[in-house]
């Protein structure tokens, strides 16, 4: 059978050992640092806390042994410790500036006499020792500063006036070098680039160097809370920067691009606001990470928010980006005009993010055309490469009629109407097309200066035509339809047709008529 201690037995034992070392009369040392972080020709510090809870004074002599003894100093080496009192010993360690090892140990020693008895206790605290490299400047060059300027902050004060002559340094050249970027850009463009790119690329090689150059200054709590707000800091002087880059990018878009006016001044607008939202949204995440913030929940939550705005904002979103689609790919500008697939002539007035402002010449109307429609359908621009419209106007002549008479004819009547082009490539032509079942068909082919002349030039033609083929004589026919009545015994008679049907009416639409009657 096993005995179970009580909780009593249990707390009485280790009540006995917490009092075990003040009964053997024992000296407590608490190190707050075990490892010792030195720069060379620098001196750095710790402290040692000697606690005596017994009833005992003791006189205390401490003494350093290890790689770098001689370049240590106690202060106090020598000391009473009183009873229930604290006393603490501060380590100062300078390891030369030619110190060869790069790690090394150092031992503090305590010796403690007792004064009523002369009992002797002995303790030892063990320290651990890093030695930094040799502080170079940029991290890449050997200090070239004499003494005794050859120390971190005179590198640090070094590096500070190098970053901003590299300021002063990209805020000159900063005009000289959006030139060469942006050859075919005019100078009040180039003058606006420069003024948006100016500040920030001044501002970047100061702010990343102050970030770089950091590193130099002895690392505190107030030092290292400084320092993140510094990686903040350089995040935001970044994000500015692209924000600016992507700006003046714009500004050269819109002067090269060739769009109107009005169409930069819809679009280069909102594409800033939108690459302001994506850069400084990326920004954020970057800054909340600086300051150990979890910045997932925040991804998640997005997410879910732009899947629910995409879903509720559907056809919004669609007329949005086709907006932009039209704006950046211009199939179409304002002032052009356009055949839609219905088949009506419109003249665009104005590109909307959401809709189009179309102009409808023949009912004088303002037609709203949402821009998915434009971008998803088969649109004509007549406007495009060039203004200049084709008119093809059908002409049938009589069979047995001279076509070459016709063909001089029709030329020379068209090359004496004012509105009809006569270059030589867009010169008037005639063709012969078909055989018709009452004529023999030709095509007349001619382009006028743009669309808009279009019915006013083909109302010209036509009365110019027939007025040069009734000088002429030349016939142009028409349909005709000869009826044959037969009797009861087959034969074909020569008696008037019935009542109400003429010769050379189309029998269909007659019976048809008929039907109808009651």
């Amino acid at each position: 059978m096993k005995l179970r201690p009580s909780p009593w037995t249990v707390t009485l034992a280790l009540a006995l050992l917490l009092m075990a070392p003040i009964a053997a009369g024992q000296v407590f040392i608490d190190v707050e640092e075990r490892t010792l972080d030195l720069n060379r020709g620098e001196t750095t510090s710790t402290t040692i806390i000697i606690t005596n809870p017994t009833d005992r004074s003791y006189v205390a002599q401490a003494t350093a042994t290890g790689n770098l003894s001689d370049e240590t100093e106690l202060s106090p080496n020598r000391f009473n410790v009183d009873a229930h009192e604290e006393q603490s010993v501060t380590v100062n360690v300078t390891p030369p500036r030619d110190s060869p090892f790069r790690e090394g140990d150092l031992r503090v020693n305590f010796q403690f006499i007792d004064r009523e008895t002369g009992e002797t206790l002995e303790r030892t605290v063990h320290l651990e020792l890093s030695l930094e490299r040799p502080v170079l400047y940029l991290d890449l060059v050997e200090n070239p500063l004499p003494e005794p300027y050859d120390t971190r902050a005179g590198i640090f004060a070094l590096e500070i006036l190098t970053w901003v002559v590299l300021s002063f340094l990209f805020a000159a050249v900063t005009r000289q070098a959006t030139k060469r970027l942006t050859p075919l850009a005019s100078e009040d463009a180039h003058t606006e680039m420069a003024k948006k790119l100016r500040a920030p690329i001044a501002a970047l090689p100061l702010i990343l160097g102050l970030n770089a150059s950091w590193r130099l200054i002895p690392q505190t709590a107030l030092v290292e809370a400084t320092g993140i707000l510094l990686d903040a800091l350089s995040v935001i002087v970044i994000s500015l920067a692209a924000y600016r880059v992507l700006s003046a990018g714009l500004v050269y878009y819109g002067e090269r691009s060739g769009t109107s006016a009005q169409s930069d001044g819809v679009l280069v607008p909102v594409l800033e606001k939108l690459s302001a939202a994506a850069v400084f949204t990326l920004a954020g995440f970057f800054i909340l990470q600086a300051f150990d913030v979890e910045v997932s929940f925040l991804v998640g939550g997005g997410l879910v928010a732009g899947l629910v705005i995409s879903m509720a904002a559907q056809d919004t979103l669609s007329n949005f980006f086709s907006g932009i689609h039209i704006l950046l790919d211009q199939p179409f500008r304002e002032g052009n005009v356009i055949e839609l697939e219905s088949g009506e002539i419109c003249r665009v007035d104005r590109i909307g993010l959401r809709s189009t402002r179309l102009y409808h010449f023949q009912n004088h109307e303002q037609i709203i055309a949402p821009n998915n429609e434009l971008a998803s359908k088969l649109i004509v621009n007549m406007s495009y490469p060039d203004s200049i419209y084709r008119v093809t106007i059908p002409v049938g002549v009589a069979y047995g009629t001279d076509l070459e008479k016709v063909a001089h004819l029709l030329y020379n009547t068209l090359m004496d109407i004012d509105e009809v082009i006569k270059g030589r490539t867009n010169k008037p032509s005639v063709f012969v097309q078909r055989f018709g079942d009452s004529s023999i068909d030709l095509e007349v082919r001619v382009y006028i200066p743009n669309e808009r002349q279009r019915n006013p030039v083909r109302t010209k033609i036509i009365t110019r035509i027939h007025e040069v083929f009734e000088e002429e004589g030349i016939t142009i026919p028409f349909p005709q339809r000869v009826l044959h009545v037969r009797s009861e015994d087959g034969q074909a008679s020569s008696e008037e047709p019935p009542e109400g049907i003429e010769v050379g009416d189309d029998l269909i639409e007659t019976f048809e008529d008929s039907e109808t009657e009651p």
